[in-house]
This record gives C-alpha cells, structure tokens and sequence, in this order.
C-alpha cells in the first residue's frame, strides 16, 4: 500500500514514534472500515482489520534484523520500541473512540470486549479483600495463558502477536475512555477511579509486551553464533513477562480494594 512505502524500515527503528502513528490511524481505519462493512460482529472484525494493516510494518522490523541478531537489552534493537509505541498508538485511539461515541454505538463496537470485562467486574465489586485470592488466581491464570499464546503467535507467525496486543489495547481503552464517554454522554463510568486500575494496567502491558518480542526473537533462524544469546534473552524475557504478571495480579486484587475500604 501506499502508505506503507511512505515509511521505510529504518524510519521504523530510528523514529520509533511513528509506530504510535501507525497504531493510531489502523485502528481508526479498521473501525470505520468494520463500521461500514461488519457491523454485527465489528468488535472483533476491527481488531482483525487494523492488524493486518499494522502487519507489514511489523515484518519491516524483522526483516530489518534478520542478517544478524542484536540482542534485545541492546540499544541497536529496535523491536521492544516499535511494539511499545504501536501499543500505546493503539490504546490511545480505542480510548478516544469509547470516549467519544454514544453508548448505542459503544454495545456494538465494543460488545466483545465489554463481555469480557463484565465477568471479572462484577465479581470485584461483590467480593471483599479476603474473598478475593480467587479472583487472583483465575486473573494470573488468563494472563499466563495470554503470555503463552503471545509468544507462540510471535515464534511461529512472527508477528502474529499483534492481533493478541490489539486486543488488550481496546480492552485498556475501554477501562480508561469509560471517563471521557460519562462525561461527554453523561451516566457512570464502569470504573469508579480508573487510576486505581493504573498500576496493574502497566505491569500487564508491559509482560504483553516482553512475551511478544520474546516469541518473535525466537522464531529468528538459530545460527551457532547467536544461539546462546538468544536463548538467554529468550529465557530473561519469559521469566520478567512471567513474574511481572504475577505482581500484576496481585497489585490488581489488593491496590483497589485497600483503597475503597
């Protein structure tokens, strides 16, 4: 696409701001696009659209890296960047979009994601401190399971996590645009103090992140001059994304609850 010609590969590494850019825009135009189109089923068909936009992009970075390996704790690797910023690109439209369109609109475009909130929630707000190790438990359960698929998205599609880190993005776009929709449509935000929310968001974003440049820098071909290395990076990697969803999880049923009570 035109687009993607405009914005070489080295822009990619060197600018890693444009991957906000990008994040931004194809999440825009996977709305609109599933919008006019896919309007039933849009809330997944624009997480579906607007990442296989951002994909080539994606592939750019790769390919960038694929004659020899930098290791990712290197400043020369662009990959942890790219990603970070293509996150926060598309966080940031989703909070934008549910910030600004009518609650119609938001149960259709967002039904996916808001079913997925809905369980978990209602549960947060019934159970107290004590009954809420549960809540724990299944919470390190999903996002394990989500860091799992993440890094064989990554290991085998190489960039296959995309549709994965999209999704979480819509998913913090809601918690957070949920502000801005009350206040332009009026009703109540679905959470009461998001900022709460903010601590845990971060440390989970940050472990999606990690597991999906872990699983792309182990799809790379395992010559025997960089193999140790990316196995160790590999390996430092799992391990941070790992322990940083089981602080996450702990922060989220512990930092809200303390607060409210």
């Amino acid at each position: 696409m035109v687009l993607e010609r405009m914005i070489a590969a080295t822009q990619l590494k060197n600018q890693p701001d444009v991957a906000m850019f990008i994040g931004f825009i194809f999440v825009l135009v996977g709305f609109i696009t599933s919008f006019l189109i896919f309007v039933t089923g849009m809330s997944v068909a624009m997480i579906g659209l607007s990442s296989m936009l951002m994909v080539p992009y994606a592939m750019k970075i790769l390919n960038l890296e694929k004659s020899r390996y930098r290791s990712v704790f290197s400043k020369e690797n662009g990959a942890v960047k790219f990603y970070s910023f293509l996150f926060f690109g598309m966080a940031f439209a989703y909070t934008i979009l549910f910030g600004v369109l009518n609650p119609k609109t938001l149960q259709i475009a967002f039904k996916s994601q808001l079913d997925i909130i809905g369980a978990p929630l209602a549960s947060s707000v019934a159970g107290a401190f004590a009954t809420n190790w549960s809540l724990f438990y299944q919470i390190i359960s999903n996002n394990l399971t989500i860091i799992v698929v993440l890094i064989l998205l990554s290991f085998v599609y190489g960039t296959g996590s995309i549709f994965v880190l999209n999704y979480n993005a819509s998913i913090a776009g809601i918690v957070y645009g949920s502000i801005l929709n009350a206040f332009i449509w009026g009703g109540i935000p679905l959470f009461a103090y998001p900022w709460l929310y903010l601590p845990h968001t971060i440390l989970e974003i940050l472990a999606y992140l990690l597991a999906a440049v872990a699983g792309s820098i182990l799809s790379k071909p395992l010559t025997k001059r960089y193999k140790s290395l990316i196995y160790r990076d590999f390996s430092l990697l799992f391990a941070a994304a790992v322990l940083l969803v089981i602080l996450g999880g702990y922060v989220e049923v512990t930092v809200p609850f303390a607060f409210l009570q």
